[in-house]
């Protein structure tokens, strides 16, 4: 082994996500009615601890020792109720790196021979569904606003050890806040930005 193999090693049996972000995965279903691909969204439970009554994807965390790719398909199972047969992955876009320390994982996938009424969606995590025609998304990417985010510096901060200490030109960022509407329903946050990414993709 020459002096960098063990660097090299390294590199490529990490997991490449940073420390303290937490992973989640999701799955963009596109589904096919009378003859129509539409993209499938979530209401989730209004029971629900986190986001209650929010639209989103089929998707969450990834369990131990489970990769993206199975975790996407397992949450959109369990969600609304589907074989994993049906599911066909097409492949994945673009993860998704938030302020809120989260790096989502969105593959996009075909739900076979849907019907609707043959879903048995998981009533503790999802209140409804409804979809949305591709045809209008490529068309109607949403509106965009910015929310600016600043640093909370702690009062123990050690000034003293960087430079121009507490006069120090911090840096700033923006986060992209994506609202899309179709008939009674509102996409909007993560939901819409991972929309609006699939449809750029295909407008590539």
């Amino acid at each position: 082994m020459s002096n960098y193999d063990f660097i090299k090693n390294a590199l490529i049996n990490s997991n490449k996500y940073p420390d303290g972000y937490k992973r989640y995965s999701i799955l963009i279903p596109i589904v096919e009615i009378d003859g129509e691909k539409h993209l499938l969204y979530e209401k989730r439970s209004a029971n629900l601890n986190s986001q209650p009554g929010e639209v989103c994807f089929p998707g969450g965390k990834l369990e131990l020792n489970e990769n993206s790719y199975e975790a996407a398909i397992r949450e959109t199972c369990e969600e609304i109720g589907v074989d994993e047969s049906s599911i066909e992955i097409l492949g994945e876009i673009q993860k998704i790196v938030t302020p809120f320390n989260l790096i989502i994982n969105c593959y996009v996938g075909i739900i076979k021979d849907y019907d609707e009424s043959k879903l048995k969606l998981n009533p503790d995590e999802v209140e409804n569904i409804f979809t949305i025609p591709l045809d209008y998304l490529m068309n109607n990417e949403g509106r965009e606003y910015t929310i600016e985010s600043k640093l909370i510096v702690p009062d123990d901060f050690p000034y003293h050890m960087i430079q121009n200490g507490d006069a120090y030109n911090w840096k700033t960022g923006s986060y992209p806040v994506i609202f899309i509407e179709h008939d009674d329903h509102i996409v909007w946050g993560i939901t819409a930005r991972i929309t609006r990414n699939f449809i750029r993709n295909l407008k590539l």
